[in-house]
């Protein structure tokens, strides 16, 4: 039961692995790893290994959407907002309760979309 290893072997190796892993076994094997890197918060190694692991079920079912969570800035209000960013749809950048800019960025000030 060592998945990190399996899906890093996999990766590596590709094509020089013989016989070739099953790709149902491999879909399971990088989701389960995906899973675990996600518990740990390695988020950016979860998505360099969704971008890298060239099997489209796993882009496509990781890559869907995003649930960012950020509390709106305005003084009289600091109510939690759930930004959806699913694909080809753009971020909201809107607190939902009063409607005032969630977030701006550090450097610019402009609102972060």
């Amino acid at each position: 039961g060592d998945v990190q290893t399996c899906v890093t072997l996999v990766l590596c190796l590709g094509d020089m692995i013989n016989p070739p892993v099953d790709s149902e076994i491999l879909k399971r094997w990088i989701c389960s790893y995906i899973d675990i890197l996600k518990q740990l918060q390695l988020f950016s190694s979860a998505a360099r290994i969704i971008g890298t692991c060239g099997i489209e079920y796993v882009q496509a079912s990781y890559q869907k959407n995003s649930i960012i969570q950020m509390a709106c800035t305005t003084p009289r209000c600091r109510k939690k907002n759930d930004g959806m960013i699913e694909q080809k749809q753009q971020f909201r950048s809107l607190c939902q309760t009063c409607h005032k800019v969630i977030s701006t960025c550090a450097v610019c000030e402009v609102p972060v979309r």
